[in-house]
């Protein structure tokens, strides 16, 4: 890192160092007082070690007395390095199980896999990539394997490292089939990536469990419905949802859970077994109930399907639908004879 900061440093007579560290304005010490240069040292650091890159951060900086025999003044420089962290973009909760790739347009051979785990410092080093001429060169953080029960961010995020190795977000966009990088496509929003000094965050989304109640016939969907869907865990709460004619989104964390419905669509059969299921780590689904009947689970999908009341008459079941088509079948042929009476009237 190369040090932004100057110092002012006194020696005296008997050839002790005293330092006092200040921010970038060589006339002033730490506390503000103006300071002349003939009576102490300015020291600045006017370029960076081969091996290291700049930096404005004053906690980066390190300056020490070796010895009382011989006194010195050591600067040490420490190689930028940056924070990666995973982390639920509700709650900010870190979490682990990702694959971050981080590659750069300078040197095609770089390439850097990163596998961020909670409560661990997963810091890697960056380099500050010097532009050739007005040529500016940038780095592609993608995701290429999305920790367990979240989706899985299709987004390439490009950003620069500056020379005190600040990293800025540039662009997000996707690779297109020449392996170019592409803004026009359709990617996730800015939100899934926090920059700062030190730490670059990525978040992800969890995987939602999806309901639905549908017509067993005709796959309609149904509204009306009130279904009740209480964990196996305690410490957690029942919930009840009510369907509105569409699918459901519910944030269900993995565990066992029964589903109970309690109030049938309007005109169709209640359905009168308790399901019980298991959301796995990876948000899917798994039937844990001998009965299957009236029930559907594609991974993180759950079906409930019911029937229409039938009424039975003659020894014959008739729907609700069929009895009022009749009705309206006789009350036509009743409306057409009164007519024809009329008309030879």
């Amino acid at each position: 890192k190369k040090l932004k900061n100057a110092f002012i440093f006194y020696v005296s007579n008997d050839g002790k160092i005293t330092i006092s560290k200040r921010s970038d304005d060589p006339t002033k010490d730490s506390i503000g007082h103006v300071v002349s240069r003939g009576t102490g040292y300015v020291l600045e650091h006017e370029d960076k070690p081969e091996t290291c890159i700049k930096t404005g951060e004053t906690q980066c900086i390190n300056i020490i007395n070796i010895s009382n025999d011989k006194e010195a003044l050591t600067i040490k420089n420490e190689p930028m390095k940056l924070k990666l962290s995973k982390k639920d973009i509700v709650g900010s909760k870190e979490i682990d199980g990702s694959t971050i790739v981080i590659t750069n347009d300078k040197d095609s051979s770089y390439k850097k896999t990163i596998k961020p785990k909670a409560g661990q410092d997963d810091s890697f080093e960056l380099e500050y990539l010097e532009p050739s001429g007005s040529k500016k060169y940038y780095y592609y953080l993608e995701e290429t394997v999305a920790p367990r029960g979240y989706k899985k961010l299709t987004t390439v995020f490009k950003f620069s490292v500056d020379e005190y190795g600040k990293p800025t977000l540039v662009a997000i966009g996707k690779w297109d089939k020449g392996g170019k990088f592409d803004t026009t496509k359709k990617v996730s929003t800015y939100s899934n990536i926090i920059m700062s000094d030190d730490e670059i965050a990525v978040l992800n989304e969890s995987i939602k469990i999806i309901f639905s109640k549908k017509d067993s016939t005709t796959g309609r969907h149904l509204k009306g419905a009130r279904i009740v869907i209480t964990p196996e865990d305690r410490e957690l709460s029942s919930m009840e949802i009510e369907t509105n004619g569409e699918e459901i989104e519910l944030d269900l964390v993995p565990g066992i859970y029964y589903i109970k419905e309690t109030v049938a669509p309007e005109g169709y059969e209640k359905l009168e077994f308790e399901y019980k299921i298991e959301v796995t780590e990876e948000r899917n689904i798994k039937l844990l109930s001998n009965n299957s009947n009236n029930i559907s689970i594609k991974n993180n999908t759950v079906t409930l399907y019911n029937t229409l009341v039938v009424v039975e008459k003659t020894g014959q079941s008739i729907s609700p639908f069929t009895i009022a088509g009749v009705s309206l079948l006789i009350a036509s042929g009743v409306i057409t004879v009164i007519a024809v009476k009329k008309r030879r009237e």
